[in-house]
């Protein structure tokens, strides 16, 4: 059956050449091409009013059809596998129903792998196993007008059924309806609760009630998803007939994440955890699900005893009729790591992170990084300068920061009483505010950029990191620009960097970037740092508040100051998106110098060294 599926019909039709011997297809309303695709592979067409009933529409397609045996495939969906080869599945079949059908009654129905994809195919994110080839039968059809049923007369249930199920690598389903985007535009979701939500009224089963409730989770509707997912756990608690086991499952794995959602407390959630686990002990996304919980409440000893058992169940992953952590196991190995780490067993953690870079972590760099990240010899201090604008992106600053040095000095510009942040309340924050004297009886006020070298002199630190607040930096930042500091002895360096040409007429056009943000193959003399990027060692690097006579362009003086003092700038290798620079919507400093450079064009060009005569 098929309505406006013009963008996938090619890619299903093809999928069948060979494999079947007559493609029927019932049209709901099509106003694209999808008919006129139909036609042009040969199948024949109908046309049906659409009336809120998928099963009354799949029914029809199969009393259209002329077979023994029927193969329901959506518009939106083909088939993969070795058994797409011309004629391979019919042989098949018709082995298995020599070997185990008697008097050829009732036939063979097949059980096939269904995974969900984005339309790009780039990603799996779901799949089930589903009754789709069976045998064409007056008295074998579908029920419910959405999620359809297939179902068998009384009388045929008792002269029993042969099921085959194929491996995915023989014949798998591939749906691509589902991609959230086409979900969206084709409002899928409001169609399916207004259509549940009237089949409950017809009929008010566990299966109706897990399917609106699951329509509902995914529309974050959790208050509503756990009233309707509890009673479809009452309903099968009273006639556990009524659901097979996968559903069931799926019933308690929504379940428990709705009420998570929905605040639920937490020895309810882990009561109804407790039930399902005694139910299906060996599933890896109900154990993972348990640890996602469990982090989020704190109990680290209990998602670290839920997240092992998610590890170690995940071969049954592949295995399971319903599971979303097969398509995302890495994310498994991910949070027993972090959990790991956070109860201080920092090798069962790197072991975690290997783990989870084996079985195809997305951001792998990340993961890297976290590996080669290292506690550093010597105290290492931060300075950073920020306004109110940016809190959230100084939160996100520092949560990437705070694991790597031992203190953060934070200078806050021009922030009202009620504008500190609470979260600058930690044992290695160090707060200074604009408004505030000074230990020398001076108001410095609003130092822009500047504040960040408030406390760069500190002689009680080894290595001084200049951050800014909108940078999130990765987690082996400090101690790999540690080593280069080291290397190189009496140096400064950094990420971010720029190399003047002669003349120098404008500071923003005579220069070549060496981006933060970009891979740099070796490590490369500049002549300015950026100083949201620069580490030095203060008892090498003698700078104080009163070498920047000009706020808002630390790079240029700290930069000149560091020429002064014999001190090479050096912009260390690394790898493209290292850091991460976070959007910000105020105004940059970048933007202010673009409009008029004017100053920072005179101070740079004291960087350069002086043109010999006739140069």
């Amino acid at each position: 059956m098929c309505k406006d599926e013009g963008r996938f019909l090619e890619r299903t039709l093809t999928s069948l050449k060979g494999v079947v011997d007559e493609v029927i297809l019932i049209d709901t309303g099509s106003t694209d091409d999808s008919v006129a695709i139909a036609a042009r592979h040969g199948a024949k067409i109908s046309h049906i009013p659409w009336a809120d009933d998928f099963s009354a529409t799949r029914n029809a397609t199969i009393d259209a059809a002329s077979g023994r045996w029927v193969l329901i495939i959506d518009g939106d969906e083909h088939l993969e596998g070795a058994l797409t080869a011309p004629g391979a599945l019919k042989k098949t079949i018709q082995d298995f129903e020599e070997r185990t059908v008697v008097d050829h009654w009732p036939g063979v129905f097949v059980r096939l792998s269904l995974v969900d994809k984005m339309a790009d195919e780039t990603a799996a994110f779901a799949s089930a196993k589903q009754l789709r080839i069976f045998p064409k039968h007056p008295l074998i059809r579908y029920e419910s007008p959405i999620h359809n049923r297939l179902t068998l007369a009384p009388e045929l249930h008792e002269r029993g059924a042969a099921e085959l199920d194929l491996d995915s690598a023989d014949l798998t389903i591939v749906h691509r309806g589902y991609d959230p985007a086409i979900a969206r535009d084709k409002r899928k979701s409001e169609r399916a609760m207004r259509i549940l939500t009237k089949a409950i009224a017809d009929r008010p089963d566990a299966l109706n009630y897990f399917y609106l409730g699951r329509e509902h989770a995914h529309a974050e509707h959790w208050s509503e998803a756990v009233s309707t997912l509890t009673t479809a756990r009452d309903l099968i608690d009273a006639s556990p007939s009524q659901l097979d086991k996968h559903h069931l499952q799926a019933v308690y794995f929504y379940l428990v994440t709705s009420m998570h959602k929905a605040g639920s407390p937490l020895e309810a959630i882990r009561f109804e955890l407790l039930t399902a686990l005694a139910r299906f002990p060996t599933s890896p996304d109900l154990w993972h699900e348990a640890g996602v919980i469990f982090l989020a409440h704190g109990e680290l000893e209990g998602a670290r005893g839920a997240f092992r058992q998610a590890v170690q169940h995940l071969p049954q992953a592949a295995e399971a009729e319903m599971s979303f952590l097969m398509f995302r196991p890495w994310l498994a190995h991910l949070n027993l790591a972090q959990v790991e780490a956070a109860l201080g067993d920092d090798a069962a953690g790197r072991v975690q992170l290997a783990q989870a870079i084996a079985v195809g972590l997305p951001d792998a760099d990340a993961a890297h990084d976290a590996l080669a990240a290292r506690p550093v010899d010597g105290i290492v201090v931060a300075g950073v300068a920020t306004m109110p604008a940016r809190t959230r992106h100084l939160q996100l600053m520092l949560s990437s920061m705070l694991p790597q040095v031992d203190e953060i000095w934070v200078y806050l510009n021009n922030f009202e009483d009620h504008e500190v942040p609470a979260f600058l309340e930690h044992p290695k924050i160090h707060v200074h505010r604009s408004q505030r004297f000074a230990s020398d009886g001076r108001i410095h006020g609003d130092l822009r950029d500047t504040g960040k070298f408030w406390m760069s002199h500190d002689r009680n630190a080894d290595y001084f990191f200049a951050v800014d607040d909108d940078i999130v930096y990765p987690a082996n930042y400090v101690c790999t620009l540690v080593d280069k500091l080291n290397f190189y002895g009496r140096a400064v360096v950094g990420v971010h960097g720029a190399q003047l040409r002669q003349p120098l007429n404008s500071y923003i056009q005579d220069r070549d970037v060496l981006h933060c943000l970009a891979e740099l193959n070796e490590d490369t003399p500049v002549d300015v740092l950026g100083t949201g990027t620069m580490a030095f060692k203060p008892r090498d690097f003698d700078i104080w508040i009163e070498d920047f006579e000009v706020h808002g362009m630390a790079d240029i003086w700290a930069s000149l100051a560091a020429k002064r003092q014999g001190l090479p700038l050096i912009a260390v290798t690394r790898r493209a998106g290292w850091i991460t620079v976070l959007e910000v919507t105020t105004g940059t400093l970048y933007e202010e110098a673009a409009g008029n450079d004017h100053v920072q064009t005179r101070v740079a060009q004291q960087l350069l060294p002086a043109l010999a005569p006739g140069g």
